[in-house]
């Protein structure tokens, strides 16, 4: 059953509700993410496969990575609250242009895996196969104020290759303000199938950079 985005806006309005409740009231957190969760899981169940994701990022201020997160808690998995109480992996995306009118501060080159690291972020770029896109990840960790062995370590990133002149738009979507005012190491390598990123390994370079 296909779910009218404006006849569900009070469901919208209450996760939203129950997700600032979530981040400010600490003891009450996991209840009401919990809450939050139920309501996330009734949308996807009645939604059509493959369109959760869409109907979250059109109707929530929560980020996709704490809506899955209270879905997780709602399906009786546990998480720490200190996963639920942060706030630095939500992306405000209210004020972006659209990507067919951002004008790109800076564009990868075609045959070269990118990496720079920003606040705390890396963030990659890496051809696809055929050389015809690029794959933009960010991985970054939930909450530095706790010790490094307890880093949650989180991943952002675009589903398929984009065009080299949309580059620019998905790292400012992923927290990178100006590409083209970093500092990016390149590196020769082949291409991949898929998005790279395994975040245990985030902040660790495996390649030999360019002369």
């Amino acid at each position: 059953m296909q779910v009218n985005p404006i006849s569900d806006s009070k469901i919208a309005e209450e996760i939203n509700r129950l997700d600032e409740l979530a981040k400010t009231h600490a003891n009450q957190a996991i209840d009401y993410a919990r809450q939050a969760g139920e309501l996330l899981l009734k949308i996807r169940r009645d939604l059509p496969h493959g369109q959760w994701t869409s109907w979250v990022e059109a109707n929530v201020k929560v980020s996709l990575r704490q809506a899955q997160r209270y879905l997780a808690i709602a399906e009786g998995k546990e998480i720490p609250v200190r996963g639920l109480t942060g706030k630095n992996d939500i992306v405000s995306h209210l004020d972006m242009p659209h990507p067919a009118d951002f004008e790109p501060s800076w564009k990868p080159a075609k045959d070269r895996w990118h990496v720079a690291l920003w606040n705390g972020s890396a963030y990659w770029v890496v051809p696809n196969l055929a050389h015809t896109g690029f794959h933009v990840s960010r991985l970054y960790v939930a909450d530095r104020s706790v010790p490094e062995s307890e880093w949650e370590t989180l991943y952002d990133g675009t589903q398929g290759p984009v065009r080299a002149e949309r580059v620019d738009w998905f790292l400012k979507y992923f927290g990178l303000p100006c590409a083209g005012e970093v500092k990016w190491k390149a590196y020769k390598r082949p291409g991949q199938a898929r998005p790279f990123g395994e975040p245990a390994s985030a902040l660790q370079i495996q390649a030999t950079p360019l002369s």
